[in-house]
């Protein structure tokens, strides 16, 4: 069980330090490690988000733009994604979700706008709803 906890935390954490979620609602994940990314994304799948990458963003030495911040870098390494398929942020947004607040809100915008029913948010912690999937694995759920 605590393998399966340890997963969601691990996956948590890194989509909220390493994650974007832009305002159209698509998430993705970004580092220069591929092998860490082939990680998160079987963690991710685990969790029933389905993910696909890593995908190569940008070859080393490439110069990059950040909107945020309007400043252009120059790669050192290789920079890789992952990214959550748009069927999967439902999943995503219950299971994982994010504590950066600007990042929780545009994935909720996005299924607003994109579902009949509004997801409703999350009313017990995450941890609570990795404890209710683990239940449901030993079930035959799932």
């Amino acid at each position: 069980m605590s393998t399966v906890i340890d997963a969601w935390r691990l996956s948590s954490g890194f989509a909220d330090s390493e994650g974007y979620v832009d305002k159209r609602g698509y998430i993705c994940i970004f580092n220069t490690d591929q092998r860490l990314l082939t990680y998160i994304n079987d963690l991710l799948r685990g969790l029933n988000i389905e993910s696909m990458g890593p995908i190569l963003k940008a070859p080393r030495g490439t110069v990059i733009h950040d909107p945020r911040t309007g400043k252009q870098y120059v790669t050192n390494m290789d920079y890789y994604y992952i990214y959550i398929r748009a069927s999967s942020n439902a999943n995503s947004y219950k299971y994982i979700g994010f504590t950066i607040k600007r990042k929780q809100q545009h994935i909720e915008e996005y299924i607003r706008r994109t579902t009949s029913t509004p997801t409703p948010p999350p009313t017990i912690s995450p941890t609570l709803n990795i404890l209710k999937i683990i239940t449901n694995i030993g079930a035959g759920g799932i």
